[in-house]
Order: structure tokens, then C-alpha cells, then sequence
């Protein structure tokens, strides 16, 4: 088992602990045909409308930093369009990869048969999105760690130049096969990141060395489904330029961890000793006060976002609650490593 675990959100529809993080926010705003159908969040395993997903929240209930840092973003085309691709792809088809999934999945992770199958795409924010948070001109090259499909390292790779500029990492053997097919410089299964930037320079990443710092790291509700996610954080964090570097961090909330072993499933190794049960904006602010701020991070924008996937022949389309923060080395002199 290794650090960079793919997240897979289909497993969150197992969790048996009460969730409250999604129920305020999930109130009829607009209707028609489309926004009426059917979206599972996962973490209550209850059923919610497309024109409710989530994207406020009750700035009070966040601290004064993060509520004056709080970027509002709304459900845009490439949302829509990917939530489409879901309702559509019901059928004979989708039943036979669940069929064969079942089947499989005594021998390999999810994480591995989506990437054979070609299941469970994801869906974090769309390039819109990212621009609004990132800026239109975001510093170069990215890194994104646990890059699945690539279907959201493809959205965020518009902003810096396109796959040429990215590099992206993933665990998963079938997955990695994806993000090849897409184009993208991958650093395999490695976990040694100064190895990976030395694998980096020789692939000709653009205006990259192997002593360069990456202008962006991507973080894309992985932290929950890797074994160390705090030296995790703390590689990443040394990695980025330090005053224009970013970190582009989304993690599931309310934060309940846990890392996948071929078919089994286990804890990680490094705990966050964060609540499994608050709202989220408690644990957006837990995750900011008790982790992030600690690690020597400054918080630039905080957002929230529906995480989607493609579903399976019973439901079209899981989605679950991101935080998502852009991050930047700070120069406090209060920082310590957890």
C-alpha cells in the first residue's frame, strides 16, 4: 500500500456514522425537468435534487478568516454537462460492468477496476471554477498528486499550458495507463518526490529542472484515502515555490479516513484527529485551525463544491461535500510539523 491512494467515492455510501455537513444546504433553489432529477449523497444515503447541490454555507458558522476568505461558486455548463453524461449512461452496459465489478473486486481495489472499466469518473470543479479560485494566470508547472481518470488534471491543465506542463502521479496501475492515454508526464506509483522531479526534468517538462520547485500542487480529496497524509502535506508544502507557489487542496468533509489495501480497506497509519460528524463549516474550520494553519500554510480562498462521480446501474450519480482551499507557504514563524 502506498501514500498517493486514489479517492473513491462510491465507498462513503458504506459509512454508518450520522452526517449533518450536507443537510442545511441542500434546499430547492431551482427547478425544471433536469434540475429535478436524482443525485445520492453518499454520506447520508439519502437523495437529493440536482438544483440543490451544495455550494453556500453559513459564513458564521466558519472562522473570521475563512468567512472573509469564503469564494462562492455556483453549478456552471461543465457541470451540467458531466452530471447529462451520467443520467445517460444507464443500461445493459452499466449493469455488466457492475456485474463484473462485484466479480473482481475480491481480487483488486475499486480504485484499479474503475480504471479497467472505465467507471466512476469524477467531477470536482470545472476550469471556470479552478480560474475563479486560482486566477486566470496560476504559477506553472503542476503537480497533481493522486490524478485518477485525469478527467479533472484535463480541467486544470487548460490554465497552465496544457498536459506538457503538467505532471501528475497515481498509484493505481490502471489508472496510470488513463492518464498516458490523455497525454500527461506521470510519475508512476513513486512516492519519493524528489525523485519525481527528477523524473519530471528528464520527461522535458517545460522550463522544469530537477531542483525546481512545481509553481502548483493539485490535492484533490486524496488526504482522506492516503496512509500518511500529514508528511504527505508536508512533502508537498516543500515543493511549492515560496511566494508564488499554491497549493490546490479539496478534501471530503466531514473527514472520515481510510486507505485502500488491494480489496481491503484499513486505517491509515497517520491520524488527523478530526471530528467524523461535524457540518461543514465546523470541520472546513477543524480541518483549517487543528491542521493546515499548524503546518506553516496561509489560506488564500476557501470554497465549497460538490464532489461527483458517475454512478453505477442503481444510481446515476453519488456526490459528496468538498472544502476546497488554495494555499500558499507562509512565513509565520509559529509553524511546526504534527
Amino acid at each position: 500500500a502506498g501514500t498517493l491512494t486514489h479517492h473513491i467515492i462510491s465507498h462513503h455510501i458504506t459509512s454508518k456514522l450520522p452526517s449533518m455537513s450536507c443537510l442545511p444546504c441542500w434546499e430547492v433553489a431551482e427547478k425544471g425537468p433536469f434540475l429535478e432529477k436524482r443525485v445520492l449523497c453518499a454520506h447520508c444515503n439519502r437523495y437529493f435534487r440536482v438544483g440543490t447541490l451544495p455550494y453556500t454555507c453559513d459564513t458564521g458558522g466558519l472562522s473570521p478568516l475563512l468567512a472573509e476568505k469564503f469564494v462562492q461558486l455556483s453549478r456552471d455548463d461543465d457541470t451540467d454537462e458531466f452530471l447529462r453524461s451520467c443520467f445517460a449512461s444507464q443500461g445493459l452496459k452499466a449493469t455488466l460492468k457492475d456485474m463484473a465489478t462485484g466479480f473482481l473486486s475480491r481480487f483488486l481495489s475499486l480504485t484499479d477496476l474503475n480504471g479497467l472499466m472505465d467507471r466512476g469518473a469524477l467531477f470536482v470543479f470545472s476550469t471556470q471554477q479552478a480560474k475563479q479560485l486560482l486566477g486566470p494566470h496560476p504559477p506553472g508547472p503542476l503537480l497533481d498528486v493522486g490524478a485518477g481518470f485525469g478527467g479533472v488534471t484535463s480541467r486544470l491543465a487548460c490554465l497552465f499550458g496544457g498536459p506538457s506542463c503538467v505532471v501528475a502521479t497515481e498509484r493505481s496501475f490502471s489508472m496510470r495507463k488513463r492518464l498516458q492515454q490523455r497525454g500527461f508526464i506521470t510519475g508512476g506509483e513513486q512516492e519519493d518526490l524528489d525523485l519525481l522531479q527528477q523524473q519530471a526534468a528528464t520527461a522535458g517538462l517545460k522550463s522544469f529542472s530537477s531542483t525546481s520547485f512545481f509553481g502548483s500542487v493539485a490535492l484533490l480529496n486524496v488526504l482522506d484515502r492516503c496512509d500518511e497524509p500529514v508528511s504527505l502535506l508536508r512533502s508537498l508544502r516543500d515543493r511549492i515555490a515560496v511566494d508564488s507557489g499554491r497549493l490546490l487542496l479539496a478534501v471530503v468533509l466531514p473527514f472520515r479516513p481510510f486507505v485502500e489495501d488491494g480489496p481491503r480497506r484499513r486505517r491509515p497509519r497517520e491520524c488527523l484527529r478530526l471530528r467524523p460528524d461535524a457540518p461543514w463549516e465546523q470541520a472546513t474550520t477543524e480541518l483549517w485551525e487543528k491542521v493546515l494553519r499548524p503546518m506553516g500554510f496561509d489560506v488564500e480562498a476557501v470554497s465549497r463544491l460538490p464532489y461527483l462521480s458517475h454512478g453505477d446501474a442503481r444510481v446515476p450519480v453519488y456526490a459528496l461535500d468538498d472544502a476546497v482551499f488554495v494555499l500558499k507557504r507562509s512565513s509565520r514563524k509559529d509553524v511546526y510539523d504534527m
